[in-house]
């Protein structure tokens, strides 16, 4: 901001008429473009008229020095000037007004006649020195009124940012009073501006720790209830306080709220954006399952309820993300929870969320649960088969009136969420051993799946196994590796308990056994592949009524499948040098390998290596 005097004129015009009535000299102050701002007697009638450039005046401003004219209009000092030999003033004293070593004007002593200009004459070190300290004194107060008027437009712009944002913004001083207010803050509580300022911020949040966060002078995030009536509103704040630059003292702190609310409606959404799956991520050639998937993909555009069965690692969760994706809920929270992961005590708070007190331990303000961060999405209930049966009763509620209580709570909050329930239990059979209420389960069976295991769809094992090997060389930045023929017979013929996620798992663990560019063999793969096709093999071997001559030493023909078991000896016998003989060693090394600790005895047993 530019500074010039004129922003001032009223103070000057006042210190120039004191000045003149104390000194009985006359005074004009001169602005840098030589235009009068301030004057006295008969010099006040000029204010507003511009001196010429050589003059008195002009000559100062071009310097920057103070000049004294002992007569003027007749003196040297006054020879440039357009008025010298007609200069109605008798001397003048003259001193530049400066701002940060900037040029802003002058300000003139003037003798109008003769009586003036001896007082002039004999003080002329005195007057210079009170000139200084009056062009100081003008000077400070051009610089405070600047700082004042640009402080005024940084507050103008604060209060149009603070009021323009979707947080509310709470400030109090150093007492803890609010002194500002913003929008947002007085819309998100529901009350007026002016009502809250100047009471103190714990009037508003009781439970503030504002003394926790002075003492410790850092920023503190907590979630704060605001009580208006019966009417209890939960905020996140982001509490900062304000601190001196030198001595770090605290002058107040700023509050920054959130509706807690939409932050975690927002938090699931952003949970929801990483789950990206869609049906054309499920790749098959499985009749049953191509079935299955234009079956789902019809009920994602319906809100029934969809019961998902299979065995664990079957894809359970893709199929649950691919239908919320094919939703219209698509861009809503995909919000999924384990039954079975989370014990008993915990699972009804994680569902249903708890109030403030609910428990010991329980989080001030209350937490929502999955079913609040779902709203407006899809719930996904794993491992359904695992729920305990008092807590079977309030779910089958929940599914029936569309409303859930907290923990504690006695408020029903309605829901706006999608159910898909997946299980890899037989739960028509849980039904009549009455371990799962019957009530619930056909609540949840309105679309039943039966997702088939990875055994019963063999041809879908070459194309899972071009997939992954595709994926995880990108991801460990090599070129695509290829599979040895006997790997990928072994791997088709192998009967994959753990389904697609355990064949995902071989092929990654091969990939990081193998070198970059090279072919993938049978010994790459992960031992328990081999391990359970050589005890396939020996027990196809005992049905069909042959005979093994194990012994120690023996060695195997160099057949396929003897050196599918070459490699079986091998891994047994790393196993036992890694645990030890003992018994203990061979129960960790049979789980190691993934096979029975009786499996492990026999094969020993066979290669004579029992002790």
């Amino acid at each position: 901001m530019k500074l010039t005097l004129t922003s001032i004129q009223e103070f000057v015009q006042e210190v120039v008429h004191a000045i003149a009535s104390v000194i009985g000299v006359e005074v004009m102050v001169f602005d840098a473009s030589r235009n009068i701002v301030a004057g006295t007697g008969v010099t006040y009638v000029e204010v507003g008229n511009r001196y010429n450039e050589g003059s008195l005046t002009g000559r100062l401003l071009a310097t920057g020095l103070p000049l004294i004219a002992r007569r003027s209009g007749q003196c040297a000092e006054c020879a440039p000037c357009t008025r010298y030999g007609s200069c109605p003033h008798y001397a003048v004293v003259a001193y530049p007004i400066k701002v940060e070593g900037q040029i802003l004007g002058s300000f003139c002593l003037v003798a109008i006649d003769e009586n003036q200009r001896q007082k002039v004459l004999e003080s002329e070190e005195r007057l210079m020195l009170f000139l200084e300290h009056m062009c100081l004194l003008i000077g400070s107060a051009l610089s405070e009124r600047n700082i004042r008027d640009e402080l005024n437009v940084l507050l103008k712009r604060y209060d149009n940012v603070v009021n323009s944002i979707h947080e509310g913004i709470i400030a109090t001083d150093e007492a803890g009073r609010i002194t500002h207010f913003n929008y947002s803050a007085a819309n998100l509580l529901g009350i007026k501006s002016p009502h809250v300022l100047g009471k103190f911020l714990t009037e508003l949040f009781p439970d503030l720790p504002i003394a926790e966060l002075i003492s410790q002078k850092k920023e503190l995030e907590t979630e704060v209830c605001y009580q208006q009536k019966r009417q209890k509103r939960y905020f996140l704040a982001t509490v900062s306080p304000v601190l001196t630059s030198e001595r770090q003292e605290v002058r107040g702190v700023t509050v920054s709220l959130r509706s807690l609310s939409e932050v975690q409606s927002y938090s699931a959404k952003l949970i929801g954006e990483t789950l990206h799956y869609t049906f054309d991520d499920i790749q098959t050639r499985n009749g049953p399952l191509l079935e299955i998937k234009s079956r789902l993909s019809r009920a994602a555009l319906t809100d029934s309820t969809i019961l998902i069965c299979g065995e664990s690692g079957t894809g359970k969760e893709l199929f649950a993300q691919a239908i919320h994706n094919a939703s219209y809920r698509a861009s809503g929270p995909f919000v999924a929870i384990n039954c079975s992961a989370i014990p008993d005590s915990l699972l009804e708070s994680e569902l249903f969320g708890y109030e403030d007190g609910a428990f010991t331990g329980a989080k001030k303000g209350g937490k929502p649960g999955k079913f609040e961060l779902a709203r407006g999405g899809t719930l996904f209930l794993d491992e359904i088969g695992d729920m305990p049966l008092h807590l079977q009763s309030k779910l089958l509620r929940v599914l029936e009136n569309r409303c859930i209580e907290r923990v504690g709570g006695t408020k029903s909050i309605p829901i706006d969420v999608r159910i898909i329930a997946a299980t890899n239990r037989n739960l028509e059979e849980m039904v009549e051993r009455r371990e799962f209420r019957g009530d619930l389960f056909y609540r949840l069976n309105v679309i039943p799946v039966l997702i088939p295991p990875l055994r019963e769809r063999r041809e879908d094992i070459p194309l899972l196994i071009d997939h992954f090997l595709t994926r995880y060389s990108l991801k460990m930045n090599r070129s695509r590796q290829e599979l040895a023929g006997e790997a990928i017979e072994l791997l088709t013929s192998y009967h994959w308990p753990g389904n697609v996620r355990e064949l995902q798992n071989a092929i990654e663990y091969a990939i990081n056994m193998s070198e970059p560019g090279q072919k993938i063999g049978v010994e790459h793969l992960p031992r328990r592949i081999f391990a359970a096709s050589a005890e396939t093999e020996t027990r196809e071997n005992a049905g069909r009524g042959e005979k093994k001559n194990p012994g120690k030493g023996n060695q195997p023909s160099k057949t396929g499948k003897s050196k599918l078991k070459e490699m079986e000896v091998k891994a047994i016998r790393e196993a036992l040098d890694r645990f030890g003989n003992s018994t203990e060693g061979k129960e960790k090394a049979a789980r190691y390998l993934g096979i029975s600790r009786a499996t492990l005895y026999r094969r020993l047993k066979e290669i004579g290596e029992e002790h």
